[in-house]
């Protein structure tokens, strides 16, 4: 057999789709991270921001967080200038959403969170969602314990457990690994025994690649001692290469290394990925189901100029250019965002947005421009607000109006930094 499976998929053209499963718990900024940087450069393909809400009691306010969650990760990836289709989905449970919103959308690669082993005790259903997902899915996967943002570091050390190089997706893994390197300017260590080591190498030094080491160790045993060996300090991040059961390579004492790893270098990001290993047999070429889109004039009107030094009273002022103060629509949608807890779309520019049952269409888009005011609960200088307002329970086309206004955002400041 031949060793390098990169071709299998080159053969049925995957342009992979990056799909990011977020979460509440804080982490949502650095997976996101991870995704923007092992996409390739030269990729059409949006990256797929994923939130996933277990059916059951409170479903809608989990839905709303969920969206909060997700304009944040949206404007983040806008700011970036890449493309992006938000996904909100509710499940009967977390990890069959995932894996079914993968199958749907046909994403080739996923970056996932790990519940950290100091919390898995508190939130053991949480932590089986990543077992059950990298277990039962086909693709690439980046399961993620982040405890601070990738770039900050210097270095990247891979540990390759023994036969890893005869997984399907071992060459498409290892590209993913470099592009992340590359994207946060990090020289990259692979740690393995000799005989998988002289593998990487071949596969790095055919494509030119030459910021990497290579450190061969005659026994896997131990493996984790060799990086307090190499000095790797608290701003670098470690990658365990991982079989799933059953395929060649695949060993119990990988999950019981990830683990250990988080408890010995509690401060540095630990991720462990598992190469794909089937590609299906689909039309790659196909776009992303299109969703109705909304006029193309993003604003619902033209934007007024605001002289309110607070949130709740720029957003009030906001809110009466287009609705009357004395209205059901205007009591229930300052209601709803009452605390008024604002997503920074870019520096300066904010987002306030929710739905409303009297909207029965298209949702309302508000820009107000304000003369750097300090608003107190961001205590940042703020000169745009937009509020977004959407028919209830249409979260799709709420997705879809959030990610117009992220890139309405992104151009109002690219128009003050060339003024």
């Amino acid at each position: 057999a031949s060793l390098g499976k990169t071709s299998d998929a080159q053969k049925i053209g995957i342009d992979e789709r990056i799909m990011v499963a977020v979460s509440r718990n804080g982490s949502a900024a650095f997976l996101t991270d991870v995704a923007l940087s092992v996409r390739a450069k030269d990729s059409q393909e949006p990256v797929l921001p994923l939130y996933v809400v277990q059916d059951g009691m409170n479903v809608e306010q989990r839905v709303a967080a969920g969206e909060k969650v997700l304009g944040g990760v949206v404007a983040r990836i806008v700011s970036a200038d890449v493309p992006v289709s938000p996904v909100s989905r509710i499940d009967v449970s977390v990890s069959g959403g995932i894996l079914r919103s993968l199958k749907e959308y046909h994403a080739g690669v996923l970056v996932l969170g790990s519940i950290p082993l100091k919390e898995s005790s508190i939130t053991t259903m949480l932590f089986d969602v990543s077992d059950k997902v990298c277990e039962e899915s086909h693709q690439l996967i980046f399961l993620c314990h982040m405890t601070h943002p990738v770039n900050i570091g210097e270095n990247i050390f891979v540990l390759v457990p023994p036969m890893l190089e005869w997984q399907k997706g071992f060459d498409s893994a290892l590209e993913s690994i470099r592009n992340l390197a590359a994207d946060n300017k990090m020289k990259t260590h692979f740690i393995g025994l000799a005989e998988t080591i002289a593998y990487v190498q071949k596969v790095l030094l055919k494509k030119s690649i030459t910021d990497v080491s290579f450190i061969a160790l005659d026994q896997w045993k131990n493996v984790s001692d060799q990086l307090k060996k190499a000095g790797i300090k608290e701003s670098d991040s470690v990658i365990l290469m991982a079989a799933r059961k059953g395929r060649l390579g695949w060993r119990p004492a990988l999950k019981r290394l990830f683990q250990d790893l988080e408890t010995r270098f509690p401060e540095n990001n630990i991720m462990m990925i598992y190469p794909a290993d089937v590609f299906e047999e689909t039309d790659f070429s196909l776009k992303l189901t299109e969703k109705p889109d909304l006029p193309s004039e993003v604003l619902t009107r033209t934007p007024i100029e605001i002289d309110k030094d607070s949130m709740e009273e720029a957003a009030r002022q906001l809110l009466e250019s287009h609705f009357s103060p004395t209205s059901k629509i205007y009591s229930e949608i300052v209601k709803n965002l009452s605390p008024f807890d604002p997503i920074e779309l870019s520096p300066g520019i904010i987002l306030l947005h929710t739905h409303s049952e009297y909207l029965k269409t298209e949702p309302v888009i508000l820009l107000g421009l304000l003369k750097d005011i300090v608003l107190s609960s961001l205590k940042k200088k703020v000169h745009a607000l937009f509020i977004l307002v959407s028919p209830k329970e249409q979260t799709d086309v709420h997705l879809q109006a959030l990610t117009k206004v992220a890139r309405k955002a992104r151009e109002l400041e690219r128009h003050e930094a060339s003024s």
